[in-house]
């Protein structure tokens, strides 16, 4: 931008590198105010970068405010995962509970005689279309629940029937094909296994005959809870065990009673403290680069003081009785977070005096630091208000380089096109000049003859 020479002009007289000369003086002296626009456009662009950044890391520690809050949460632990896991969801109370498993509860399955089937997408156990699949389950009753769907294949493939038993979706059931053969001798067989867990019986009938042979009854979940002698079933090994809280069962090891807590979890907050000052000195170097002499692009600016006393404010909330460093999360010399182990394992001896000084996004530090960061980065939070302050002095600035680059090229075009034409009269006069001398000479040879 803001052209300093031209390349256009091109003239035919003696004079015409001067013209020249003059042109490139004269768009070089309207330059000038160019480049200051310049300057002040990437010094603009600059400190939109960097509020763009600051932006960025106060609500990367926004994000880590809102992970200690959840951490913070009561959550359910198992005593021995390999038996079973549990999860919480709203409106999980603390406790603790205890469930000795008896049985993992089994998948009942039926699977087809052998018929030679070498390749199941083109044979068939049956040469009909027409099926009728029933499970009957055992409810420990006098009756039986039977359930029975009626479908057509679109051929006798193998492939077809198990297909269209997937397609059953209130069956419970699912097919597979299976090779009980080998791969130079395959044997493809149908195998169809009940998706609930209890005593079932699986069969499938063309009309005519059953095709499968029962391989396993399936049995349902049992398990005692809380040292009891009663046992209790399911069809699942999923649980609801209390509201909001889910146990999944993974295998039986009966006698051995497995315990769920429902806590908070030291370790949990532990590591989204940690989480936290690891952001909030990334933030913190960020805003030191600001700073002094060699600082950044808003140094000078008001803004960065603000920033730091606002997160300054923020961090050291307390409640009367607890405070962060009390807790373990501690500020050294260079401004810098860090969590004491030592000081955080003695605190959380009265994890409740924790949880009740973080508080949530209603209470507590956690409360507190979001009212915090939300001035600042909310909708009219002080980087936002700054960052758009910017924005419109860089449209503001962008204009004035487009008309003012308007102008240079508006001025090279008009002395161009006069230095053209005075070089253009100038270039005939020299022609004439040189006509005349031209002539007299031969007039004065003409005479020196006579």
């Amino acid at each position: 931008m803001g052209s300093t020479s031209s390349t256009l002009f091109a003239g035919n007289s003696r004079y015409a590198q001067d013209f020249q000369s003059v042109i490139d003086r004269a768009v070089a002296i309207a330059s000038l105010p160019m480049k200051q626009y310049q300057n002040q456009q990437s010094a603009l662009q600059a400190e939109s970068a960097e509020l763009s950044l600051l932006t960025a890391k106060f609500t990367a520690l926004g994000t880590a405010l809102t992970r200690i809050e959840t951490s913070a949460q009561v959550s359910a632990g198992s005593s021995d995962s390999t038996v079973l896991t549990a999860t919480t969801s709203a409106g999980v109370s603390k406790g603790t509970y205890t469930l000795d498993i008896r049985d993992a509860g089994s998948s009942a399955m039926s699977l087809s005689a052998s018929a030679g089937i070498t390749d199941p997408a083109a044979f068939g156990i049956s040469s009909r279309t027409d099926f009728t699949l029933t499970i009957k389950t055992d409810s420990g009753t006098e009756s039986e629940q039977i359930k029975t769907v009626t479908f057509s294949t679109d051929d006798v493939s193998l492939n077809s029937l198990r297909d269209k038993i997937n397609a059953q979706s209130d069956l419970h059931a699912r097919a597979t094909v299976v090779n009980v053969g080998s791969g130079a001798q395959p044997d493809y067989r149908l195998s169809v296994q009940s998706t609930d867990l209890a005593p079932q019986v699986i069969q499938l009938n063309d009309g005519t005959n059953d095709l499968l042979n029962p391989q396993a009854d399936g049995s349902r979940v049992s398990y005692r809870r809380n040292g009891g002698t009663q046992d209790f079933t399911s069809d699942s090994r999923t649980l609801a065990l209390a509201t909001g809280l889910t146990v999944k069962i993974v295998s039986a090891k009966s006698g051995s009673p497995v315990t769920v807590s429902v806590d908070e979890s030291a370790d949990s907050i532990s590591g989204a403290l940690t989480n936290f000052a690891n952001y909030y000195n990334s933030l913190v170097d960020e805003l030191d680069k600001n700073h002094g002499s060699a600082g950044g692009a808003l140094t000078g600016n008001a803004i960065v003081q603000s920033l730091g006393s606002t997160l300054y404010k923020a961090m050291f909330y307390e409640n009367g009785t607890t405070s962060l460093a009390q807790i373990g999360l501690v500020v050294d010399k260079t401004g810098h977070l860090s969590l004491d182990s030592d000081l955080f394992a003695k605190a959380s001896e009265n994890l409740s005096q924790i949880t009740k000084f973080l508080g949530s996004t209603t209470s507590g530090f956690i409360a507190n630091a979001h009212t915090a960061f939300d001035g600042i980065t909310g909708i009219e939070g002080s980087l936002t208000s700054a960052s758009e302050g910017i924005d419109a002095e860089l449209k503001v600035q962008e204009q004035r380089i487009a008309d003012n680059q308007e102008r240079i090229d508006a001025l090279q075009t008009r002395l161009e096109a006069q230095m053209a034409a005075s070089d253009a009269l100038i270039a005939q006069l020299e022609q004439q000049a040189s006509y005349f001398t031209s002539m007299f000479k031969a007039m004065a040879a003409n005479d020196n003859q006579y």
